[in-house]
């Protein structure tokens, strides 16, 4: 339901607008409350690019400071986004999504972030292209609107869904 980590979408990582000083300078993810992009991405940081010699967070960042302007850090981005969208080890695992006995996601249409749209169209297109099996879903409607209610998303696509590629 609505994955946010198929693709890069159109906004290069570079251009995120983030303001690094503060996130170099939190002693955890807490301290970027109410930041919600900012915590999402000291997250990747810390699963992608962790470096233990790095207290408080220990990781490392796809942008280094330099004389206080944030300058990108290739290599680190490069690493991160391998780890993070799914994209990016797709051509790796298709033998493996061949196997699956089902693939599904979904997307709204409206969502605020128009990159999700244009990442999971583009994801569906790499999973044609591979020639592997799947059901994808562009909805009118946002992440959050019409999904756990009676008559929601939940119940009328992913249980059965899932009752129909699930062996017991």
């Amino acid at each position: 339901m609505h994955p946010v980590a198929t693709g890069m979408g159109y906004l290069p990582w570079s251009e995120l607008n983030l303001d690094w000083e503060k996130v170099m300078a939190a002693k955890s993810v807490a301290d970027l409350q109410g930041n919600r992009i900012a915590q999402i991405f000291l997250t990747v940081c810390q699963a992608y690019l962790p470096n233990p010699a790095r207290p408080p967070l220990y990781c490392d960042f796809f942008v280094d400071l330099e004389d206080g302007t944030p300058k990108t850090n290739v290599p680190n981005m490069i690493r991160a986004k391998q780890g993070f969208a799914l994209d990016e080890s797709l051509n790796a695992s298709a033998a493996n999504l061949k196997t699956m006995r089902g693939i599904a996601f979904d997307w709204g249409r409206f969502d605020q972030i128009q990159d999700h749209v244009y990442a999971n169209r583009e994801f569906s297109r790499k999973l044609e292209d591979l020639d592997i099996d799947f059901e994808a879903e562009e909805y009118r409607g946002n992440p959050f609107n019409k999904t756990w209610t009676d008559d929601g998303r939940y119940y009328l696509r992913v249980l059965p869904f899932l009752s129909r590629h699930l062996v017991f």
